[in-house]
């Protein structure tokens, strides 16, 4: 399966009521060789407007991030747990994050990342889930005080998950 087709497969969902409110399927952008990939939670305003993800208020900043640090933003792969915007931007359900698992655990599987940054609490609590990882911040290559920096970051399977808060 390509990205392509998982859109394609996203765009007919209907395994939660978020679809019948969207304007448009926010799927995901960037590369599909990234080797960097960053989640939040659930689209807003701005993105179900456009159908691209990050593109609001906060994507605005997030993108003067990535300018700071040299990061072309299509060098990167940008998702959303939920492809549908929650109405009044609400946190996602339980139920509706639980639909979108399989569009997601799809997603990162055909992206491939080496680096998954999660953005806010409830992408890191749901990631974490999904994965079916523990939590672990200590590393004797990091330095101490390093490490209090790290506490959000989390290894499994060859993927550095990174969680920032909101």
């Amino acid at each position: 399966m390509s990205l392509e087709e998982l859109k394609t497969e996203c765009e007919s969902c209907k395994d939660c009521p978020l679809w019948e409110s969207r304007t448009n399927l926010v799927f995901g952008t960037g590369s599909d060789n990234a080797r960097l990939m960053f989640i939040g939670e659930a689209p807003g305003e701005q993105e179900d407007k456009t159908g691209v993800p990050f593109v609001g208020a906060a994507g605005q900043l997030f993108d003067r991030y990535l300018y700071a640090v040299d990061i072309p933003r299509e060098s990167v792969y940008i998702a959303n747990i939920l492809k549908c915007r929650p109405p009044r931007n609400r946190d996602p359900l339980p139920t509706e994050e639980d639909a979108c698992r399989r569009h997601l655990e799809k997603q990162i599987e055909l992206i491939d990342p080496k680096i998954i940054v999660c953005l806010g609490r409830v992408s890191a609590k749901r990631i974490i889930e999904v994965l079916d990882i523990e939590p672990s911040v200590k590393d004797p290559e990091v330095p101490e005080k390093v490490d209090e920096d790290l506490k959000g970051t989390v290894e499994f399977r060859n993927v550095t998950f990174r969680y920032t808060e909101g």
